[in-house]
C-alpha cells in the first residue's frame, strides 16, 4: 500500500487542542499520516508528493508536486489564483473553499454601504470632522430601504445572507446567477435572473451589490454600459472582486452623477494608489479590503475544517465545493 498523508498548512493556534485531537483521529481512520506545516517557511518548502488531502495555505509550486491529491481545502474564498495554474485546474482533485466563514461580515458590510448613503452618513461624518452643523439633506439625497429594490450579482453564500438581511428591512430582492433555474430559489430572494440579463435588470435596482468572483467572463462586467443602465439614484457596492469593475468607467459615472454613490471594498490594484481616479470621487466610500474580516473567522474556519474532514472520512458530500474551471 502506498504511503499517503493528510497535510495541514495551518498555524498551530488555528485549531483548538480538541480539534487537533479530532483531526488526528480522522487521519488514523483514513490511514493517512498527519503532517503539519505551521510556518510560512515550512509551507513554502513543503513536500506534498504523498498528500491525499491538503488543508490550508500552500504556494502553487508546492501544490504542483501533489500528484496523489484527492481533496484540497483552502482557507480563503477566492479561487481566481487558479487562473494562472492551468495544470492544477485540470487535475482531478476536489477543491473546497472557506466561503461559509466570511459570508456574514461581507453581507453586513454591503448592507452598511447601502445604509450609509441612504441616510447621508458620509456627509454627516464630514460635517462632524469640520465641527459644522450641516443643513438637512435634500429629499432626493436620502432614501428608505423599505420598498426599495436590491439587485445582488452572485447568489453564493454572501448573496443569500445579504438577501435575508435586506428582507428584514422590507426591501425587494433580485439576484443574478448563471443558471437561474438550476437550484432552489432561497425564500429571501424574490426573483432570480440569468447573468446575461444584467443590463435589462439594472434599471429596476435602487442598490446593486456585486459579490461575483473574478473569472474571464466577469472581467470588467460593470462598465460604462452597466453604469449608464442604472438609475441616477442608484448606489453601487462591490464586495466581490476588483477586476470585475472598470474603475475608470465607475469614476466617470460617479463624478458626472450618472449614479448617486458607491461603496468599494475591493480594487484592481491594492493598496489603491493615491493617483487613482477613484480618489477624486466625493460620492464614493472606500474601505480597505476588510469587509471579509470578523473576529469569528478562525472559529468558523476551524469548524469547517473538522466538519469537512469528517464528511470526507465518512463518504459524505463536502461543503463549499467549487468548480476549478469556472473559478467559483
Amino acid at each position: 500500500m502506498q504511503h499517503r498523508s493528510l497535510s495541514l498548512g495551518l498555524e498551530t493556534e488555528a485549531l483548538s487542542s480538541e480539534q487537533w485531537r479530532q483531526v488526528s483521529v480522522l487521519a488514523k481512520q483514513l490511514r493517512l499520516s498527519l503532517k503539519h506545516f505551521a510556518t510560512a517557511a515550512e509551507r513554502d518548502a513543503a513536500d506534498l508528493s504523498d498528500a491525499e488531502i491538503i488543508i490550508g495555505s500552500f504556494p502553487p509550486k508546492a501544490l504542483l508536486k501533489a500528484h496523489k491529491l484527492k481533496w484540497l481545502q483552502q482557507i480563503s474564498s477566492g479561487i481566481d489564483w487558479l487562473l494562472d495554474q492551468p495544470e492544477l485546474r485540470n487535475r482531478a482533485f476536489v477543491l473546497t473553499n472557506g466561503s461559509d466563514a466570511n459570508c456574514v461580515p461581507l453581507a453586513e458590510h454591503a448592507m452598511m454601504g447601502w445604509l450609509a448613503w441612504a441616510r447621508h452618513f458620509p456627509q454627516a461624518m464630514e460635517a462632524q470632522h469640520k465641527r459644522e452643523w450641516s443643513p438637512p439633506p435634500r429629499k432626493e439625497e436620502v432614501f428608505e430601504i423599505a420598498n426599495s429594490t436590491l439587485l445582488i450579482a452572485g447568489m453564493g453564500s454572501i448573496g443569500k445572507h445579504l438577501a435575508s438581511i435586506a428582507k428584514g428591512f422590507g426591501a425587494r430582492t433580485l439576484a443574478l446567477r448563471n443558471r437561474p433555474g438550476g437550484k432552489h430559489k432561497p425564500d429571501a430572494i424574490d426573483e432570480v435572473y440569468p447573468s446575461s440579463n444584467l443590463l435589462q435588470i439594472l434599471p429596476e435596482a435602487d442598490a446593486i451589490v456585486n459579490t461575483l468572483p473574478y473569472t474571464p467572463d466577469t472581467h470588467h462586467l460593470f462598465d460604462r454600459k452597466a453604469f449608464e443602465s442604472m438609475k441616477p439614484s442608484a448606489i453601487f457596492i462591490n464586495v466581490g472582486r476588483g477586476k470585475t469593475v472598470n474603475e475608470t468607467d465607475l469614476a466617470e459615472a460617479l463624478n458626472s452623477k450618472q449614479i448617486y454613490a458607491a461603496c468599494l471594498d475591493v480594487f484592481q490594484q491594492e493598496p489603491l494608489p493615491p493617483e487613482s481616479l477613484l480618489r477624486s470621487c466625493r460620492n464614493l466610500l472606500i474601505t480597505s479590503h476588510y469587509a471579509w474580516y470578523t473576529p469569528h473567522f478562525k472559529t468558523r474556519i476551524a469548524e469547517l475544517i473538522v466538519d469537512n474532514l469528517s464528511r470526507y472520512a465518512n463518504g459524505r458530500e463536502l461543503r463549499n465545493v467549487v468548480d476549478k474551471h469556472k473559478c467559483y
